[in-house]
């Protein structure tokens, strides 16, 4: 009968060597492995330096790494590693390894848990029920010791909770999460907040990229860390779509490269970008899975996480059996993954063409497409709608309806927003230059088709 293998100082070399050879990411290792789980001390140290040069912005070679911990390589054990390198480069399936090595330390975990057993049921004194409770909880405990987060005591909840509520009093605002930049949106959401799915759902061509790309840019040139996932466009239409938005010149003249109108803006706006921390991902059809790793990876990165962007839901790849089940597991990642990361996760989402058949077009809860776990998962639900897309000859074709369908902690309603897709961007609408009755002339599609929606006198602000 074969011992069981609490180490594997085999692999813990095979995968050392394929981070130092740049094989392969250390924080793809770390996805399937601790640091803690390594148990040659030697390769802790060798990782742990290769994980601190990364961070640094530099590749974590072999001589980086011996550089980083001044290494004495005549010394018989960092000779012995360096030959180990070299004989190890061609090992294949290194994460096939790295699981190995965390399955070898859950063990490990759980062989002492059935030695602190065993000192519980011999210790003198002690109640077979109760020494049937304590070890039963030990050896559930080693089985769960990989969650780092065994939840907060009411008292130190109570506690943190009472903090940030004297925080946002001193800070002199009611807004608790991160600014859109659309001040009625704040104000109805108080933010966005960590842990929250939103949904922003539209038909084609109705502006949610470009109202997403919005709330991006405001948030990135506030000082917030930014990752935007693009499936569908590439970062240089983004980046025409940002530059039209920010810089003053128009969408046109940035696409066609028309430098004699666009003066410096363009240049001017490109220098701007310095210094913020926002990454356009736009490599394609991306797992929960997937982007889990590479958030992590730019958390690492840059210290901070503050707002992921997914554009949109129905590109992300996923191993369900029918489109239902898939939609429905990538719902429920998203969520899970804000919550994990404590981060909001703004998903965009097609709807369903049924609605376009409808008098009344503007979108419901029900028109989510392919599946109803969106509107049970996420804490807000907006859609964005204009008028215009379905009526000509408006006198104001400029305004835009911000629909919220749900929202967990406040009131539901509309939000008036400005169109001005020659600039890609939403503005805030002037409250105070709607007519009075907007909502309700807007409410009912069959006047919509012989009346005005909007008082011609309206003009939208600047």
């Amino acid at each position: 009968m074969s011992s069981l293998r609490l180490t594997n100082p085999e692999s813990e070399m095979i995968v050392a060597a394929a981070v130092v050879n740049l094989e392969i990411d250390i924080d793809e290792v770390l996805e399937h492995c601790r640091l803690a789980d390594f148990t040659v001390d030697l390769i802790v140290e060798v990782l742990s330096a290769a994980e601190a040069i990364q961070r640094l912005k530099r590749k974590p070679d072999l001589m980086a790494v011996l550089d980083h911990l001044r290494a004495d390589i005549s010394a018989p054990e960092w000779q012995s590693f360096v030959s180990g390198v070299t004989t190890s480069r061609f090992a294949t399936h290194t994460l096939t390894h790295a699981k190995t090595i965390a399955t070898c330390a859950k063990l490990r975990q759980l062989s002492a848990a059935v030695a602190e057993c065993n000192r519980i049921v011999t210790k003198d004194g002690g109640q077979p029920a109760e020494m049937a409770e304590e070890c039963a909880n030990t050896i559930l405990s080693a089985v769960d010791a990989e969650a780092d987060d065994d939840g907060k005591d009411i008292m130190l909840a109570g506690r943190q909770w009472l903090a940030s509520l004297e925080e946002i009093h001193r800070a002199g605002k009611h807004i608790t999460g991160l600014e859109t930049g659309f001040a009625d949106l704040d104000k109805a959401c108080r933010g966005l907040h960590a842990g929250e799915l939103i949904i922003l759902g539209a038909r084609p061509a109705m502006g949610k990229s470009v109202l997403a790309l919005n709330i991006a840019n405001h948030a990135s040139k506030g000082g917030k860390a930014v990752y935007f996932v693009s499936l569908e466009m590439g970062s240089n239409e983004l980046m025409d779509r940002m530059a039209a938005s920010d810089s003053g010149a128009s969408y046109e003249a940035i696409q066609s490269a028309d430098f004699e109108v666009m003066g410096h803006q363009v240049t001017n706006y490109a220098a701007s970008l310095s210094g913020r921390k926002m990454v356009i991902d736009d490599s394609g059809s991306i797992s929960v899975a997937k982007l889990r790793a590479r958030l992590l990876r730019f958390r690492r990165k840059h210290g901070q996480l503050d707002l992921v962007i997914v554009d949109y839901l129905q590109l992300m790849s996923s191993k369900g059996k029918d489109r239902y089940e898939q939609v429905s597991e990538i719902s429920r990642g998203l969520k899970v993954l804000a919550m994990e990361l404590g981060i909001p996760i703004i998903c965009l989402s097609q709807l369903n063409r049924e609605l376009d058949k409808r008098l009344d077009k503007r979108p419901m809860l029900s028109d989510l497409r392919d599946s109803g776990s969106l509107e049970q998962d996420a804490n807000i639900v907006l859609f964005l709608y204009r008028e215009d897309a379905y009526v000509k000859g408006l006198p104001n074709p400029w305004v835009a309806e911000l629909i919220i369908a749900k929202l967990r902690h406040g009131r539901l309603g509309t939000i008036p927003l400005i169109e001005q897709f020659n600039r890609c961007r939403f503005l805030s609408a002037d409250q105070q230059s709607l007519p009075e009755n907007w909502r309700a002339m807007t409410a009912k599609p069959e006047k919509q088709l012989t009346q005005k929606s909007f008082v011609a006198e309206w003009r939208p602000p600047g």
